[in-house]
């Protein structure tokens, strides 16, 4: 968190340093998409950036606009499917100087490598190697979402502006360089194609990415916490553990009656993992609500549903031994599991003898 916190910090101090990298006034109002406007020597665009989805990578990103890092470095990679920049100097060596450490990819979280995105360049077999490169699509390259280890490259931003530059920069006639891929690849512009200067247009709001930073890694660290947490923020109620690790949180007050262990009960359900997968649900059973005897159920199930009352709705939290055990649920659960059951109690009924 400490040098997310620092890349912040960075961002914010833009609007009072009065340097030319940046370009607001007083007035504006912050954002989670701010845009930048790049000038190169064939001409203009506008990238509009998205911290909600990839917020590190933003900040990353800003922190070397912010630096005059990209000034004069180049498109130096063309292909028929990407032009990439951000790492080269004019006389074509390696921009190493006021490079930062390497962050970690954020990508498979809605964003893709469709035409006119821009992504974060790394080394394919590191997921955590993205330091200054970027390059922006040419075409849907949906390879480029997952890659062998199942991480891809994280798209960050989109062209919004000024594509003809793009195309333009996409038909450069290409050579090969001895100081890229030891002169075996013939990707690089025979006109150097230079990024002359990058501007931030639009301030972003610092406090809210650095709780979207927050809510991703407690995500990742705690994805059980992480979905309590998104509950408990949309009802304002607050989760209640009995003594047997069933954890109860009311999404939605009934009025009617409580079941009793005789009752047949009428529920829509949902089973999930812990990372919001949904493996059951009444919809997928019975394309909609379904008829079950209480006592038939698991038995973390048979406890919350009887803390309810006919018309609410609940969240269930299950520990492996009110659940599937240490068997868990073939090809759905795995063994041990902790699951979460979102219930809506429709009615309650004596179970008919038979």
């Amino acid at each position: 968190m400490k040098k997310c916190t620092m890349l912040l910090a960075g961002i914010v101090a833009l609007g009072s340093s009065g340097t030319t990298r940046t370009a607001r006034s007083a007035d504006t109002a912050t954002t989670t998409k701010p845009k930048v406007r790049v000038e190169t020597s064939l001409g203009a665009f506008t990238i509009e950036l998205d911290a909600q989805v990839a917020p590190v990578t933003v900040m990353n990103f800003l922190a070397y606009v912010k630096d005059g890092f990209y000034v004069d470095t180049l498109f130096h990679r063309v292909t028929e499917n990407v032009i990439q920049g951000g790492g080269y100097t004019g006389g074509f060596e390696t921009k190493d100087a006021g490079s930062r450490d390497p962050i970690a990819h954020e990508s498979r979280r809605g964003l893709y490598n469709l035409k006119y995105t821009v992504a974060l360049f790394r080394d394919p077999l590191k997921p955590k190697s993205g330091r200054t490169q970027f390059f922006i699509n040419l075409k849907d390259n949906s390879t480029l979402d997952k890659l062998r280890d199942g991480t891809g490259y994280t798209v960050f931003g989109k062209v919004i502006e000024g594509t003809g530059t793009i195309d333009k920069i996409a038909k450069s006639k290409v050579t090969t360089h001895p100081n890229y891929a030891a002169g075996r690849s013939k990707v690089v512009p025979m006109t150097p194609v230079v990024i002359k200067n990058i501007t931030q247009l639009d301030p972003i709001d610092s406090e809210k990415v650095e709780t979207i930073i927050a809510d991703f890694r407690l995500r990742a660290d705690d994805p059980l916490g992480f979905l309590l947490k998104q509950y408990q923020e949309k009802t304002k109620a607050t989760p209640v553990t009995t003594e047997t690790g069933l954890t109860f949180l009311s999404l939605k007050e009934g009025s009617g009656a409580f079941p009793t262990a005789a009752d047949t009960v009428e529920i829509h359900f949902e089973g999930m993992l812990v990372d919001g997968n949904v493996f059951d649900s009444s919809l997928k059973r019975w394309n909609g609500p379904g008829k079950l005897a209480l006592a038939t159920l698991l038995p973390g199930m048979r406890e919350g549903i009887a803390l309810m009352q006919e018309g609410g709705e609940a969240l269930f939290i299950l520990p492996p031994s009110l659940a599937f055990g240490d068997a868990g649920m073939p090809n759905k659960v795995p063994a041990g599991a902790t699951v979460l059951f979102k219930v809506e109690l429709l009615g309650a009924s004596i179970t008919e003898e038979k």
